[in-house]
């Protein structure tokens, strides 16, 4: 493993680089197959293609079935790549806990555009947060269901567009969301 994560063995620790004991700390950790692998920030320190070795490490290891692997990071692009199941916290409480795909399913960004000025009561039900200017607005919500973009059409004689959004932004919006 030392050689496969370009260490060397024969390396006194303290002339490490921040990189290379970021390497050696994955050998470590993967060394011993635990059955659980409990990661901090794991691949923070590392480089892009370390990081993306790494990530497809982490990717054999949860395919094998044997292990199960938790790991906490801000790199949503990596959790994105390798994550069936995603937790978001907010201020110490979990606000997501479940499939990475079902959690991207259900948010999305509505463009709405009227054909006049939006009023200032415009408001979408379930609604994270809101930006209306003139006759736009930009809502994120969870669950847009074809009724909800029906009646927003309807209501304000407007055109709805509907956009995905990747981890990144889902968790900025639950993280900007008003709090319940």
């Amino acid at each position: 493993m030392l050689a496969d994560w370009n260490v060397n063995g024969n390396d006194k620790v303290g002339i490490l680089s921040v990189g290379t004991l970021q390497k050696l700390a994955i050998v470590l950790a993967l060394g011993h197959e635990p059955e659980l692998l409990m990661l901090d920030e794991p691949a923070a320190s590392l480089d892009p293609a370390a990081r993306r070795d790494f990530l497809r490490t982490l990717l054999d290891i949860a395919n094998d079935g044997r292990r199960t692997i938790l790991f906490s990071t801000h790199i949503t692009s990596d959790l994105e790549r390798v994550a069936d199941r995603v937790a978001i916290l907010r201020e110490g409480k979990i606000v997501y806990h479940g499939e990475l795909d079902e959690l991207k399913d259900s948010v999305k960004r509505l463009h709405v555009q009227s054909s006049g000025p939006l009023p200032a009561s415009f408001a979408v039900p379930g609604a994270m947060q809101s930006k209306v200017e003139g006759n736009e607005a930009l809502v994120s919500v969870r669950d847009a269901s074809p009724q909800l973009l029906e009646a927003i059409r309807r209501t304000y004689a407007a055109t709805v567009g509907v956009q995905d959004l990747n981890l990144e932004d889902i968790f900025l919006e639950l993280h900007h969301a008003p709090a319940h």
